[in-house]
C-alpha cells in the first residue's frame, strides 16, 4: 500500500529503501509466520540500518549504499510509494504525534506483479493455523480474536 505519514507535532527521523533492495534488506522469511504467528512479519528486515552486523548480513553493505535518510517535522508530509521499506525513529523528548493513511496503489495491477506485496499476504495466511491454535488453547485469546473479527 501507498502510505502519507503526516508530521503534526515533532520529529521523526525516516530511513527509506527502495524495492529493489529487498533481499539485500534481510526480510523474515515467510515461514516464520508458521511458528511466531502474527508476532514476527515477513514485512519486517532481521536488519538495523544505524547498527549493521555486516558478518551476519553482508548484502546490507549494498543497501546502505541506495540508502535515503530525511528528517520530518511538524507540518510536512511524506509519500511512502508501496514497497518501500522505511524505519521510522521518533526524535527528542517531547510529545510526537502523526498520522499515517495508507491507501492502494493504482494500477493495482503494478501491486499484483510485487513480490513485496505477495510475501506479506502469503505470511499472513501462513500465520493462519497458529492463530486458530492459539485461540482454541486459550479461552481468552479466543474471545480477543472473535472481538477483532
Amino acid at each position: 500500500m501507498d502510505s502519507l505519514l503526516i508530521q503534526l507535532q515533532g520529529s521523526k527521523k525516516v530511513v527509506l529503501f527502495s524495492p529493489q533492495e529487498l533481499n539485500n534488506l534481510y526480510p523474515f522469511p515467510v515461514s516464520v509466520h508458521l511458528k511466531h504467528g502474527l508476532k514476527l512479519r515477513a514485512s519486517y528486515s532481521q536488519v538495523y540500518p544505524d547498527r549493521p552486523d555486516f558478518s551476519e548480513f553482508p548484502k546490507l553493505k549494498q543497501a546502505l549504499q541506495q540508502r535515503y535518510d530525511l528528517t520530518l517535522q511538524a507540518g510536512e508530509v511524506l509519500y511512502i510509494p508501496a514497497g518501500w521499506w522505511h524505519e521510522v525513529t521518533t526524535l527528542g523528548d517531547e510529545v510526537v504525534c502523526s498520522i499515517n493513511r495508507f491507501w492502494h496503489p493504482h494500477p493495482l495491477t503494478s501491486a499484483a506483479w510485487s513480490w513485496n506485496k505477495w510475501r506479506v499476504h502469503l505470511g499472513s495466511a501462513l500465520a493462519l493455523p497458529k492463530i486458530l491454535w492459539e485461540g482454541m488453547s486459550n479461552p481468552k485469546t479466543w474471545q480477543s480474536l472473535m472481538r477483532r473479527i
